[in-house]
């Protein structure tokens, strides 16, 4: 996935490890093209903040870590999708991930998520 743009990367990562996002991202999708066409201009591709941000925290991260009951697969992919994009090595997706995830986790969801222990889900049940 070198080849592709910051924001495609950020997208494809997100479609391949969390395939449920991927209804919110076309809602995301045909919003944009009613905007644009409304305002008679060509419509935007979704930037890595808007996906980031609305089709990963506020629709998959924040519910799932809210939820109850831990959801293990959901959360290892999770964990997955922000390893992917940690070890991609991109400075604007690395800055992203930092504003639009990070900064709004508590550090106990930081630890579930891996960014303080070896095995941020538990042990297998």
């Amino acid at each position: 996935m070198s080849h592709l743009s910051d924001d495609d990367f950020v997208r494809a990562s997100l479609e391949v490890h969390l395939p449920e996002a991927r209804v919110f991202l076309e809602q995301l999708d045909s919003a944009e093209r009613e905007s644009a066409e409304e305002l008679g201009h060509s419509p935007h591709p979704l930037g890595l903040y808007t996906v980031l941000s609305q089709a990963f925290y506020w629709v998959v991260l924040r519910p799932a870590l809210d939820s109850p009951e831990a959801d293990r697969d959901l959360l290892v992919r999770c964990r997955d999708f922000l390893d992917e994009l940690t070890l991609s090595r991109r400075s604007e997706v690395l800055q992203a991930v930092e504003i639009r995830v990070w900064e709004h986790l508590r550090d106990s969801e930081r630890e579930i998520l891996g960014r303080g222990g070896p095995d941020p889900v538990g042990p297998s049940a």
